[in-house]
């Protein structure tokens, strides 16, 4: 994102009264999703009109997967063994051995990290402007800057992710988002770990596995073509698990081929073909993880693809400066790696 329009949301932000979370479907059977959306719960989930029909332009080949050399310039990685990964506007963070939460940063970073609070933690979702975590408990605390920390939902909850705001999932199967309002954005019944944040669209599987989304930043969106419904609308196919990036989305076949849209300023809505165990979405790039666990990324210039074994991956997000990608090697330790745009 642009420093400018960064500057403009966060300034919008603070002038609005203050109200004020990347999972697997558990579903293993592979479902359409609806051309037309069915009765809904809520108001808040987005109809995206007729799917859209992907244009068909091959992305362009890779070569054979090589090892990250090039040293990152978000400091300082950590060096034991790690849970999980996030990154997002500037800042990683990872859920180590010990459940407590351990990040680093970009030392331009638009946004303060703010103060890491102790855990015991299960995850932790990096977002645009702040970060998110879920306790060992279930309840959801957030941190960042005073001034733009979103207020979750008090009782414990079953799944968490985080943008722009941060989505969760409920015991009984529903799910609510919060924008960077704070105002409460339905999701309805959802299938249970379908969850994933976004920066303009965070959404979830319905029961019958249509896709459901609700818009997480309505002033981008209303100026953005790229954020639009009509334009980011996901074509009719059939996907087991789904990814929000910042103003893209892909989905996974029950074969483990991707397709995405949305937005596609650097073909980040091009896959490759073939199969991938899990995708990670950023502004300008995507990227997955191949069954051999190499990482292969589309859009920028990422390079690669990376040999591996890799267990997960994710790139930073919502702008253009020092680009990382972080991923957790077969040991359980994080590399990172910068990319260009």
């Amino acid at each position: 994102m642009r420093r400018s329009a960064v500057l403009l949301l966060l300034l919008t932000h603070c002038t609005r009264p203050q109200t004020k979370p990347q999972s697997e479907a558990s579903a293993s059977s592979s479902v359409a999703v609806a051309v037309v959306a069915p009765p809904r719960e809520s108001s808040d989930v987005v109809d995206f009109g007729p799917p859209s029909t992907p244009e068909e332009e091959p992305p362009p080949p890779s070569g054979p997967a090589i090892a990250p050399t090039k040293p990152s310039k978000m400091t300082p990685i950590p060096t034991g063994k790690v849970k999980e990964l996030s990154m997002g506007n500037g800042h990683g963070c990872a859920i180590m051995k010990d459940d407590t939460i351990a990040c680093w940063s970009e030392p331009d970073a638009l946004f303060p990290l703010g103060t890491v609070p102790a855990g015991p933690f299960a995850h932790v979702a990096v977002g645009g402007m702040t970060t998110c975590a879920q306790a060992l408990d279930g309840k959801v605390v957030c941190f960042g800057s005073p001034k733009l920390v979103p207020t979750p939902p008090s009782e414990p909850v079953v799944q968490m992710c985080h943008d722009l705001g941060p989505c969760v999932e409920r015991s009984n199967r529903t799910a609510t988002c919060y924008d960077r309002d704070g105002g409460p954005l339905s999701l309805g019944t959802i299938r249970p770990g379908s969850l994933t944040c976004g920066d303009s669209y965070s959404c979830a599987l319905g029961p019958s596995g249509e896709l459901k989304c609700v818009m997480m930043d309505r002033v981008m969106a209303k100026g953005s073509q790229y954020a639009s419904p009509a334009n980011w609308r996901p074509p009719a196919k059939s996907f087991d698990r789904i990814f929000s990036g910042y103003q893209h989305g892909c989905g996974l076949a029950a074969d483990g081929t991707a397709t995405c849209w949305g937005r596609d300023k650097s073909g980040e809505t091009r896959p490759p073909a073939g199969p991938f165990k899990t995708l990670a979405l950023g502004e300008k790039l995507s990227c997955g993880i191949r069954p051999n666990g190499d990482i292969e990324c589309w859009g920028s210039r990422a390079g690669g693809p990376w040999k591996g074994p890799f267990k997960a991956v994710a790139p930073s997000t919502h702008h253009d400066r020092g680009n990382t990608l972080c991923a957790i090697k077969s040991d359980d330790t994080i590399a990172c790696w910068p990319y260009e745009s």
